[in-house]
């Protein structure tokens, strides 16, 4: 451009918000999640996961029933704290198997029961989404630190450099996607209006920021290669090896009601 001074408004202030992100990522708002993230998971919802399995699992219809019966009792009429768990559905899910459950030991039919597994069935699936859900963000980072903290210094200088520099190119890299929609916005404003925000040849600058920013994030990426990674989530391609290599599984599994008494 042949006058960069034009852009200077512009372009500190996004400098600015992108420091100010990176620093203050972890805010006091951000740490008191994690830290209710943590109990959450420790008092209420693996507890309620691991219990359901169990019962998922009984062959005994008898036994079955008494955990059934402990369950409930549990964190209904002893009031485990289910608003910890912080999900509405899940809360409002598991008061409705245990209406169906009340239901069925009020007329110990086949239909009711019916009715009850499924919904047990469809709340166990929920939970233990719910339950891997909290685990990776709560230790998301643990891969990292395992890894680079039992390097030497000047490896681990290295590997959190790497990482920073990929977490500050990745978010100037949408800055600069939404600095070329606003910067098409401007254009259509001045279209239609006559008037524009930015100066002109800002289309231009934000496509050339963004990719600039693009294949800085590639090569970056390139080094990141070399550093642990961080995630414990299976990646998509990992699900798919796992789904198509298993023996005899088939796409669509229905959901097996036990015998009420067995």
């Amino acid at each position: 451009m042949s006058n960069i001074k034009e852009y200077i408004p512009f372009i500190i202030p996004i400098l600015a918000a992108t420091v100010g992100y990176i620093f203050g990522q972890r805010t006091t708002q951000t740490n008191r999640f994690y830290t209710q993230n943590e109990n959450n998971l420790k008092t209420v919802i693996e507890p309620l996961f691991l219990s359901i399995k169990v019962i998922m699992r009984e062959n005994s219809g008898f036994k079955r029933e008494r955990l059934l019966d402990d369950l409930f009792e549990l964190y209904i009429l002893e009031e485990k704290g289910l608003y910890q768990i912080g999900n509405k559905d899940l809360i409002e899910n598991f008061f409705y198997a245990e209406e169906l459950y009340r239901d069925f030991k009020i007329e110990k039919s086949e239909e009711k029961w019916k009715k009850f597994w499924i919904a047990l069935s469809s709340y166990y699936q929920s939970i233990e989404e719910e339950y891997w859900s909290n685990f990776y963000t709560l230790y998301r980072n643990y891969r990292w630190y395992l890894h680079s903290l039992n390097k030497n210094i000047f490896v681990r200088i290295i590997l959190e450099t790497i990482r920073f520099s990929k977490d500050t190119v990745n978010f100037l890299t949408s800055l600069s996607a939404g600095f070329l929609v606003f910067s098409l916005y401007d254009k259509l404003l001045y279209v239609i209006l006559d008037k524009r925000i930015l100066p002109e040849g800002s289309i231009v600058l934000s496509i050339q920021l963004l990719i600039f920013c693009i294949a800085l994030y590639g090569f970056i990426t390139i080094f990141d290669a070399f550093s642990p990674n961080s995630s414990q989530q299976k990646s998509f391609i990992d699900k798919l090896i796992k789904k198509y290599t298993t023996e005899n599984k088939k796409f669509e599994k229905e959901i097996r009601i036990p015998k009420m008494y067995e």
